[in-house]
């Protein structure tokens, strides 16, 4: 971790990872995107994950409520800053 922090380099299982993990920042994208913050979510899975800068634009997908969403964030992994966060429905066999 501190190796990726230092080179601003970080794969996709990582971010994986902080997303299973940091309640406090998946409360932040579900407040954000105007949906409960205390939603039960599952099976996260990375779309894509793109560094610019000093942050990461990451497509993700998770079950939301019993629904599957699409996610956009931009996220500053080293100031653990959500800037931005939306969402859409997401369709099976979608394109991204």
């Amino acid at each position: 971790m501190i190796l990726s922090r230092e080179f601003n380099v970080i794969s996709t299982d990582m971010i994986e990872g902080i997303l299973k993990t940091d309640n406090y920042l998946m409360q932040r994208i579900l407040s954000e995107c105007e949906l409960d913050e205390n939603a039960q979510v599952y099976n996260i899975k990375i779309l894509s994950c793109e560094s610019i800068e000093d942050s990461y634009n990451v497509n993700f997908v998770a079950m939301i409520n019993g629904l599957n969403q699409s996610f956009d964030i931009t996220y500053n992994i080293n100031a653990n800053e959500l800037l931005e966060a939306s969402y859409e429905p997401f369709e099976e066999g979608e394109d991204k």
